[in-house]
């Protein structure tokens, strides 16, 4: 469970910027939030802001921090760290370390920070702490100028390896070279947190391929994904969900086994939705389609609304980016109170989504501490901020119109139609 993210010289971010799942002290919506450990946090967040702003790359950040967290064992001696992308329009953060923090709940319950700096070629600080009984101890600590980590009293095992080659992060390396349990608890945090941009059609089809092979032998799965859709309006009486035996693929002779399995990979799971036949406003029988000849809509819902009710399951934290990519603002909505919702939301599931959609900027749906805004700083700097920051504001105020009306900021400064034809 994700208590707050902050970031500091990545991308349009130069300095720190924090986006917190704490609830602050309002009354309204309670739905919308859940006790965690000491803390009353956030199911659920939304950044809005104009193109350009940031957002996107606030939800990148993230990606990067998890794909180095999962990926720097994959580096060899003095291979460069892809993750350090620093701020460029400012002479001094070219140079200077990126830093990712998080606080957060693993699955054990237990409440931990974690924090990396590191620029292209070695990470300079990476610190774990954990609070077993509300209390800070740190787990490990290192330095880029000491060659070993240096454990903490909340690290079990002390004889552990200490060394760490200079571009790899060491919680990675315990948890995938080592074999040290308590990293590969974190880890395992980690892997399943999902981050998808939904205006990617081939994050779509990716995720599609994804969400049929944890649907395909799962029944009691298949069939609420078909309620899902089916309650959503499509149309859509159920889904046939099949995997593709490899003989069904058929190749030119000299086409490289490489190209044959990344293809196999990427076309795996056949996926039908099947159509009620009427004849006198009676079924009479079953047609069906291939995903693929439904709307664009449809294919994106079945994506997100297959990976919202598997997360529903487990518990874990989705990041999503141009969420209202396709789909109605009702059914955008609908998504959204799903996860608020107890019942369909028992293991408090969180998500983060960035949107142009203002139809959702609703006190009904949201509450001010889950909305958040991206701006840019006359020197091209993002700054992230909540609708909790401006004095005066209710959680009863009609949110679309302060937007609309500029009171939060984060529109687009829009020069008038002369400004591009001045010069005729």
């Amino acid at each position: 469970m994700l208590i707050e993210f902050s970031v500091r010289n990545e991308k349009s971010i130069s300095v720190e910027q924090s986006l917190s799942m704490e609830a602050d002290s309002g009354t309204t919506h309670l739905d919308n939030t859940f006790q965690a450990y000491d803390t009353r946090l956030l199911k659920t967040a939304v950044i809005y802001g104009p193109n350009a702003s940031g957002k996107t790359n606030v939800i990148a950040a993230f990606y990067e921090f998890r794909h180095l967290i999962l990926n720097s064992t994959d580096l060899k001696k003095d291979d460069p760290i892809d993750s350090y992308k620093p701020f460029k329009l400012e002479k001094y953060f070219r140079t200077q370390p990126t830093c990712f923090k998080i606080t957060f709940i693993s699955d054990d319950k237990i409440k931990y920070d974690y924090e990396i700096a590191f620029n292209k070629k070695q990470v300079i600080t990476e610190i774990l702490n954990y609070y077993p009984h509300f209390e800070k101890i740190n787990v490990f600590t290192r330095t880029y100028t000491q060659p070993l980590v240096k454990l903490g009293a909340g690290f079990i095992d002390q004889q552990i390896k200490r060394k760490v080659l200079a571009n790899r992060l060491f919680l990675s390396e315990a948890a995938n070279n080592i074999g040290n349990e308590q990293m590969g608890e974190l880890y395992s945090y980690f892997k399943k947190i999902e981050i998808w941009n939904v205006m990617n059609n081939l994050d779509i089809h990716r995720l599609t391929q994804t969400v049929s092979e944890m649907y395909a032998n799962e029944p009691h799965l298949s069939q609420k994904l078909s309620h899902l859709l089916n309650v959503c309006d499509t149309k859509i009486a159920s889904t046939l969900i099949r995997e593709r035996d490899n003989s069904e693929f058929q190749w030119p002779h000299d086409l490289p086994e490489k190209i044959q399995h990344d293809i196999i990979t990427q076309h795996k799971y056949s996926v039908k939705t099947i159509h009620p036949v009427y004849e006198n406003g009676q079924v009479v029988e079953l047609q069906p389609f291939e995903l693929n000849e439904e709307s664009a809509g449809t294919q994106i819902l079945y994506a997100l609304g297959g990976l919202i009710l598997k997360q529903f399951e487990t518990g874990g934290l989705i990041w999503f980016d141009e969420f209202n990519n396709s789909l109605h603002p009702k059914l955008c909505r609908f998504l959204i109170r799903l996860f608020h919702n107890p019942k369909s939301n028992p293991k408090n599931t969180q998500l983060i989504l960035a949107t142009h959609e203002t139809a959702l900027l609703d006190n009904s749906l949201f509450r001010k501490d889950q909305i958040w805004f991206t701006e840019k700083t006359v020197t091209g700097q993002t700054e992230l901020f909540s609708a909790s920051d401006f004095e005066g504001i209710q959680d009863d105020v009609s949110f679309q119109k302060w937007y609309m009306a500029g009171k939060f900021d984060a529109q687009p400064k829009l020069k008038e139609i002369e400004f591009i034809y001045g010069d005729e």
